[in-house]
């Protein structure tokens, strides 16, 4: 079954508010069932919306939902547009015309039923939208049309960029059934992989997605922190209370990123003793302990900087574990040739051994340190799971 949504705002064309109500209604729809073919944001004119109307209608789509203009305004025209698309009520012979309760605002919403197709007009303030669509419009579409299951499962990766995910997928995908429609959706430092069924039942629609995620886990294991909306701030921690161990983080660069998303986990204190920024060389050497020879020797963005800081945070805090960053996080000029601008050493330090990874990441001050803490946490989620470079 194809739906469709038309939002109806001056304002959402103008770009002073988001257009929250199409994604929130294409959710539902989605998980109803529905196959939302078309988002359509036009402004509050009388000739826009019953052109979108008629497009839809063109389209063959069983289902239309349109949000906005049903106030009392003098630019709340959908409602007049809506009488005059359907030419209501000398067609009332062969249409559909009811109303739709807000029990939370003034404005009702509109439900028309004509020849095969369903179309609803919603008020543009989110609360009474999701309010009526959940309590009224949902359980009426599903009991006009025999829609099939939806089933989606998201698998969360990491540390990959999408080109490459893409290029050792390439064989899998080639052989996904029709029916399963894969989507890459990436983030920063992220890459979540979507698949998405609707099939009769769901029993068969999970089936089919699951053998599919056993088909790919082999391909990308060492890159997938989790699933559906795991955050990696929780898997860590996770991984740090199941094997009682405890971290300190070090960081320069990153300015505190990576401690600020382990400490948004409610419960990070059984695991995480504590962190410090040492941005400026002398808190390196005179709080953190890096001694004066190494930074001398070897500068502040070096291997073998972030392995002393990760060493010493850990030694002070007495932790399992020790992270660290060090970098040029921009966008200012490169220090050389060997740390131009988003340059950056991340280290690891426990009681066996300790390491230092260097990172090429980006000109964007902002995004060089999301980044950098994100692939802190990941350099730890690899080696808890035993996964080495």
């Amino acid at each position: 079954m194809l739906a469709e949504i038309i939002t109806i705002g001056n304002e959402l064309l103008y770009g002073r508010i988001a257009n929250q109500n199409a994604q929130y209604i294409s959710t539902q729809l989605t998980q109803a069932g529905f196959r939302v073919i078309q988002i359509t944001t036009i402004p509050d004119e009388i000739g826009e919306i019953i052109e979108a109307l008629s497009g839809a209608k063109k389209r063959g789509v069983e289902v239309v939902i349109t949000t906005g203009g049903l106030g009392p305004t003098s630019d709340d025209l959908t409602r007049a547009a809506f009488l005059k698309y359907f030419n209501y009520p000398s067609t009332a012979s062969n249409l559909a015309w009811s109303a739709i309760e807000n029990h939370l605002g003034t404005a009702p919403g509109i439900c028309c039923k004509q020849d095969n197709q369903v179309t609803i007009a919603l008020p543009g303030v989110p609360a009474e939208m999701q309010s009526m669509l959940q309590q009224r419009v949902l359980p009426y579409l599903k009991s006009q049309f025999n829609l099939p299951t939806f089933y989606q499962k998201t698998i969360c990766t990491i540390g990959i960029v999408e080109e490459e995910l893409a290029r050792i997928l390439t064989p899998w995908e080639k052989q996904l059934p029709s029916h399963i429609q894969l989507a890459y959706l990436p983030n920063l430092g992220t890459v979540n992989l979507t698949l998405t069924t609707r099939l009769t039942t769901a029993e068969e629609a999970k089936k089919e997605i699951e053998l599919q995620v056993q088909k790919v886990l082999p391909l990308i294991k060492d890159y997938v922190y989790g699933y559906e909306d795991d955050k990696l701030e929780e898997v860590v921690g996770n991984l740090l209370q199941s094997q009682h161990k405890s971290l300190a983080i070090a960081e320069s660069c990153s300015g505190g990123y990576a401690s600020q998303l382990i400490v948004q986990v409610p419960g990070c204190s059984a695991y995480y003793y504590g962190g410090i920024v040492a941005y400026n060389n002398r808190i390196k050497q005179e709080v953190l302990g890096v001694s004066e020879r190494t930074l001398l020797q070897y500068g502040a963005v070096s291997q073998q900087t972030a392995m002393e800081m990760a060493q010493q945070v850990r030694i002070k805090f007495k932790a399992s574990i020790g992270l660290s960053s060090t970098g040029i996080a921009g966008p200012g000029k490169a220090v050389n040739e060997i740390n131009p601008v988003g340059a950056v050493w991340i280290g690891y330090a426990d009681e066996d051994r300790c390491y230092a990874k260097k990172l090429q990441l980006t000109t964007n001050r902002l995004s060089n340190i999301r980044l950098t803490g994100y692939n802190l946490l990941d350099l730890l989620r690899r080696r808890l799971q035993g996964i080495y470079d």
